[in-house]
């Protein structure tokens, strides 16, 4: 019987052309399965088949639970431009679009990031569920050069899953410690006033998608639609 080879994370790292605190963040997450040796020291230790399946093809089942997230932010959009045109973006508006992104997608917290020329100021106003104290004091403003998915987003006016190219990972953790837990999806979704990008709305997962929609589909998952 031939035994799996082990990689190190170093390994692992450049056959998956990604930071080594990448390969650590995703062993943490459950993203990749892998082992310790003797505890902390000799760190991690990853099955080869491990690598194999991050390389190949999403599972038919989480690629359906991607293009319908998708699909549903695309659509909120259009309905958000519209209502926002006509209203305004008061905070009692900016935290009805949230609740109700949140409803529609079921995402555990969403907020709003203002646009101002290259850069994102995070508002006063976040919906989460259960609810968060999802604002500290001293958010730090982000700057759009440092993140091409949110620009990407912004420019092509669609939705954009975060974090899911290797990108500077201490600039990556700037973007997901806006979040009061640390999140397993996060998607940008533009804010828009008709035809005029405003804001981005960052929404953020607990669990995998395909996991979200399982308990979606088997009953109710602890949300209430917007009033």
């Amino acid at each position: 019987m031939v035994q799996e080879a082990l990689l190190t994370v170093p390994e692992v790292a450049d056959r998956l052309r990604t930071t080594r605190e990448t390969v650590r963040r995703w062993l943490r997450q459950g993203r990749l399965q892998g082992i310790r040796l003797g505890g902390t020291r000799l760190g991690y230790r990853i099955p080869a088949g491990e690598v194999e399946r991050l390389l190949e093809a999403p599972s038919r089942e989480g690629s359906v639970a991607r293009e319908d997230v998708m699909a549903r932010a695309a659509a909120f959009m259009q309905v958000t431009a519209r209502d926002v045109a006509a209203n305004g973006t008061a905070a009692g508006i900016l935290l009805g679009v949230c609740r109700a992104m949140a409803h529609v997608l079921q995402a555990d917290c969403v907020f709003v990031a203002f646009l101002q020329g290259d850069l994102l100021s995070p508002a006063p106003v976040c919906y989460c569920q259960p609810p968060h104290r999802c604002l500290p004091a001293g958010r730090p403003t982000l700057t759009l050069g440092a993140f091409p998915c949110l620009r990407e987003a912004l420019e092509q006016r669609r939705p954009v899953f975060v974090g899911e190219r290797p990108e500077d990972p201490e600039r990556e953790a700037i973007l997901l410690a806006q979040f009061p837990f640390r999140p397993r999806v996060t998607l940008a979704v533009p804010l828009m006033a008709g035809d005029e990008v405003l804001a981005v709305l960052l929404c953020a997962w607990k669990e995998p998608l395909e996991e979200v929609q399982k308990k979606a589909a088997g009953g109710p998952v602890g949300r209430s639609p917007p009033r």
